[in-house]
């Protein structure tokens, strides 16, 4: 689990839209100040802000649009294509312009008519922007499902930033993980024609014209082959490169126009990452790779049949079009269903966290866009029914290899060892690692990524566990403390975030989204930490040589600390096998026995009282 702390009143869980519901001030008015007449002469001065702003955005989004579809992003594109581009990117530009500047303006009339009135602190004003939040949110959706494509893919990133950003925006967000906007068959054809020559009926025995699931970049068929293999076909959308150029020009755009109005907040930096992520997952070939190389790297545990990646059916795959295997299975987060047919959530949970804590913590390549939609679960079809219940992890477009020339797997191995054992001098020499930010907040690493926060209180009932959920209680105590103690301002929390290393960004959407999955499915805090002390201590000492190695091989649950998978090279550990153990027992003892008996004893002490 990632959690950000709180600041202020609204905390880096709703970090972007308190921002823009905020005044330009540090520290806002929290009780009525200014007369009605001063408040009535900031309306009106807002009201002509909002009203030039508007106009400035509309103009300002057809111009861009239409400069930008000058480039074109296909080659050979022809005079007609050209023409298209222009209009649609000029109609594109101008009403993403149109709808950020209503939001904005929306945000900010919430604080000049009420802000000073109310308090952006009372409940009141709470509510307010709860319904500001919402038709924000409702309008985003509005233009994501209209423009499609990398909007949708910008929008299910949100969407999966669950206490990260107001429920809000997470929940209506939520339906575009998987049930983006199909696109027509008509257009299907045209894509076959252009990548493998034919129509879908020259290459497939049967091929369903309605797809099964749209995604942002593509959508899925059901299939058989001419041999009668079932498989499903993945085909990208034909205008998503067309539009990625001028798409990318108005968020950049449009990310600088919000820093000038929100000095605040300033995101220009992510729409770099997002460009270079999304690039990736524009040649199918790529993920098809992808997808083989994670079951090698994950060839014990298919062994076992827990986990699976779909095979890729390469003679019907190209740059645009992918084949691979089709599984019959529920959605993971289906829990109803998958209590129905009998599956075994507990050894699920286990085998969810196991997966992306071994990707991070031992071979450190990550598949980074672990929605519920990319996760089935099905009976291993190579034993009996009801035998083995196994995790399928589709969608390998976007995998991220953790910088070897920094050590960052390392250092994240270094980061959950030090949380779970209490080390602050690792801590310390984390934070160094991860920069001045995080040099400077290294003891907030326990509350940020573990939700534990260390307690001086006397009282039993009053301190917190490794593993327990954040009351409200501990909410009131953790605020104060980020703005007395800590001094942790909106702008401070931005800065540390852009001065943490772009692994270290990823890694912690990763993290976060698969402890949504997992709490969906009845995970709880405590066995998930375990389970990352196992794979971070793992990390830390791998890979083994010698007979250590061997017999590490042979123990297959152990296959991957034998094994060098980092960026293809050969790693020999300075660590000893004395160490590994030493450092394991230290862990286990921490993680099992004290952490449990803190458990058991505080359960003890509230009973008796």
């Amino acid at each position: 689990m990632f959690m950000l702390p709180t600041i202020r009143s609204s905390g880096l869980r709703s970090i972007w839209p308190a921002a823009l519901a905020r005044p330009y001030s540090r520290v806002p008015p929290t009780h009525p100040t200014h007369s009605r007449s001063a408040v009535r002469r900031a309306a009106a001065s807002g009201s002509r802000a909002v009203r030039g702003l508007a106009i400035a955005t509309v103009v300002a989004g057809t111009a861009l649009g239409a400069a930008a579809a000058f480039v074109p992003a296909e080659p050979g594109a022809t005079v007609g294509t050209r023409i298209d581009t222009v209009v649609r990117g000029a109609v594109r530009s101008a009403c993403t312009f149109a709808v950020t500047a209503s939001i904005m303006a929306d945000y900010k009339w919430l604080y000049w008519r009420h802000g000073a009135t109310l308090g952006v602190d009372s409940d009141e004003y709470r509510a307010l922007r709860s319904r500001v939040h919402l038709r924000s949110a409702e309008s985003l959706l509005w233009l994501c499902r209209n423009h499609g494509g990398i909007y949708n893919k910008a929008a299910q990133h949100v969407g999966s930033l669950v206490k990260m950003v107001p429920k809000e925006y997470t929940d209506t967000l939520a339906v575009l993980q998987d049930r983006a906007p199909f696109h027509d068959y008509a257009e299907v054809c045209r894509v076959f024609q252009r990548e493998l020559g034919g129509l879908p009926t020259d290459f497939f025995h049967s091929f369903d014209e309605t797809p099964l699931a749209a995604a942002s970049l593509a959508q899925v068929h059901h299939a058989v082959t001419l041999d009668g293999r079932e498989c499903a076909v993945k085909v990208q959308y034909e205008d998503v490169v067309r539009n990625f150029a001028i798409d990318l020009v108005c968020m950049a755009t449009l990310t600088d126009l919000v820093g000038a109005v929100f000095p605040e907040f300033q995101l220009g930096w992510i729409v770099g990452e997002f460009e270079a992520n999304l690039v990736q997952e524009f040649d199918f070939r790529v993920e098809a790779h992808n997808a083989d190389a994670t079951r090698r790297r994950f060839a014990h545990r298919e062994a076992h049949g827990d986990f699976h990646i779909p095979r890729i059916f390469w003679d019907l795959t190209s740059q645009r079009i992918m084949t691979m295997e089709y599984i019959h299975g529920t959605r993971i987060t289906d829990v109803g269903e998958l209590a129905r047919q009998g599956f075994d959530l507990p050894a699920l949970q286990h085998t969810l966290i196991d997966v992306f804590s071994e990707m991070v913590f031992v071979h450190g390549i990550v598949h980074c866009d672990p929605h519920p939609g990319n996760m089935l679960v099905r009976w291993d079809p190579d034993r009996p029914k009801g035998e083995v219940t196994q995790l399928v992890l589709l969608d390998h477009g976007l995998y991220r290899t953790l910088d070897p020339a920094t050590a960052f797997r390392q250092t994240y191995c270094d980061l959950w060892v030090g949380i779970l054992t209490g080390d602050d001098d690792l801590l310390q020499s984390v934070g160094q690692r991860l920069g001045p930010g995080a040099a400077k907040y290294w003891s907030l690493f326990p509350l940020m990524f573990a939700g534990f926060v260390r307690s001086n209180s006397p009282d039993a009932k009053n301190q917190m566990v490794l593993g327990d959920s954040i009351t409200p209680e501990h909410r009131t105590t953790i605020r104060a403390s980020m703005r007395d103690e800590h001094q942790l301002t909106l702008e401070a929390a931005m800065d540390f975030l852009e001065g943490l290393p772009r692994d270290m960004l990823l890694v912690m959407r990763t993290i976060n989204l698969v402890s949504g999955v997992h709490r969906a499915i009845g995970g709880a805090n405590l066995p998930k930490f375990r389970q990352h002390a196992w794979y971070a201590v793992m990390g830390r000492h791998r890979p083994m040589r010698g007979w250590v190695a061997w017999l590490l091989e042979a123990l297959e649950i152990l296959a991957p600390m034998a094994r060098d998978t980092e960026a293809g090279s050969v790693v020999v550990s300075s660590h000893g096998v004395t160490a590994w153990v030493r450092e394991w027992l230290t862990v286990w003892w921490r993680v099992y026995v004290v952490v449990g008996a803190a458990h058991v004893w505080r359960d003890v002490a509230a009973w008796w009282a």
